[in-house]
Formats: C-alpha cells, structure tokens, sequence
C-alpha cells in the first residue's frame, strides 16, 4: 500500500456538510424576504354589498344565480329523484336566503323563483330517474342566462 501525501486533508464529507449549510443559508434568506413581502400586502377582505341594504342586486346577478340553483337541483335530481323534488320543494326561506347570501325579506321574490324553478326543474328527474334528470341537467347547464325572466 502505497501513502499518498497532501491528499488526506481532502475528505467529500466535509465538502457535503458545507454546501448543505450554504443552501439553508440561502432558504433561509429567501424566506425572509417573503415574509417582509407578506407583512407588507394588505389583507384580502370580501364584503356582500346586496346583503347589509347597501346595493340592490342587478338583473343578470339574479339571472345567475337562478342558472346556478337551478343546475345544481337538477343535477341532485339524477341522483336523488322522488326526494330532491321534495327536498327542494319544502326548504324554508331561511335555507335558500342563507344558501345563496340573499336578504330574506328584501329578496322575498327571488327566493320563491328559486324555489319554484328547482322544484320543476327536478320533476323531470323524478319522473324519469337518471335519463330525465340528465337531459333537465344538460339544458339547464346550457341555457344563456339573459334567458331566464326575473322580476
């Protein structure tokens, strides 16, 4: 076995280690300026204008939201027949006003047309189980929302 001298002082451990501690050293700064950057933003905030009377809701606001309770009736109809009929006909006005950030007394209208447009809209589903509720789905997914009439 031969020695070889000035090559002991070499050892790939150390070199591991230390660039280990280089590149949590760089984490670390890079976290920091992250965190500086965090502190600095404003905090998101989300206010329903419609719903403390500041802001009545505009046609096509409603027209959305009748396609979106409609869809989603009709889509439990496929599943649920005979009992998402009665389900959606027998909510109370607290549920569907909670459900969909409305007024109870200010958007008394909207809330029965909601009630009204899921209960037919899942008729189709009790009737037919799974094929009805799907065609009733289909048509209510596409249909423009400028179509539906609301008062």
């Amino acid at each position: 076995m031969v020695a070889v001298s000035g090559i002991s002082n070499y050892s790939p451990v150390n070199y591991v280690n230390f660039k280990g501690k280089a590149e949590k050293a760089e984490a670390l700064t890079d976290n920091q300026d992250i965190l500086a950057m965090k502190a600095e933003m404003p905090e998101d905030t989300l206010e329903i204008q419609h719903k403390e009377g500041k802001k009545e809701l505009t046609k096509a606001d409603k027209q959305a939201i009748i396609q979106k309770a409609r869809t989603k009736a009709v889509g439990w109809s496929m599943v649920g027949g005979i009992f998402s009929t009665l389900y959606y006909a027998f909510r109370s006005d607290d549920t569907i006003a909670e459900k969909f950030d409305l007024d109870k007394h200010q958007d008394k209208k909207l809330i029965k047309k909601i009630r009204r447009d899921q209960t037919i809209g899942t008729l189709a589903g009790a009737c037919l189980p799974f094929v009805g509720g799907l065609a009733a789905y289909i048509y209510c997914r596409t249909q423009d929302p400028e179509d539906i009439e609301v008062h």
